[in-house]
């Protein structure tokens, strides 16, 4: 199926994809034309960077960019 989980205060900006059944956390940002896939989890507090690729599934409190996804910190 096609599920998708969003859960409160996350915002996700324009031309993102979702491919499948994915689940994202409280507090998350989801930057323009980032490209979620099939399964994925993003736990809370999460930020993904415009045009970011997430092939795995991300820990609480992470910024995440680049193509594929690369941890870049964990938020303070």
């Amino acid at each position: 199926g096609h599920d998708l989980v969003v859960n409160d205060f996350t915002y996700i900006w324009p031309s993102v994809t979702i491919a499948g059944q994915c689940n994202v956390g409280k507090s998350c940002i989801v930057g323009a034309s980032a490209t979620l896939i099939q399964g994925v989890l993003v736990d809370d507090n999460v930020t993904v960077g415009i045009g970011s690729t997430v092939l795995k599934n991300i820990g609480k409190n992470f910024q995440v960019m680049d193509l594929p996804r690369k941890l870049e910190s964990k938020k303070r």
